[in-house]
């Protein structure tokens, strides 16, 4: 998937230990609504970008759009 802050999470885990990476996340996602996938027609990885996009909108409490691109 590349760099995204969800996998940040990881990274501040083996860091610091879960409870401070949630606190972590929380106020790096605090101003964040909604996150979505932008389904770009492209047919090579695309149910597991979605499932990705779902899983994470599902963890940290955001809705899930999905963007016809």
């Amino acid at each position: 998937m590349g760099d995204t802050p969800f996998e940040e999470h990881g990274r501040l885990v083996e860091q610091h230990g879960e409870e401070r990476a949630e606190k972590v996340m929380k106020m790096m996602l605090r101003n964040y609504i909604h996150l979505a996938y932008i389904n770009t027609g492209r047919e090579d990885d695309q149910e597991n970008h979605r499932q990705y996009t779902r899983v994470n909108t599902e963890k940290y409490k955001l809705r899930y759009e999905e963007i016809p691109g």
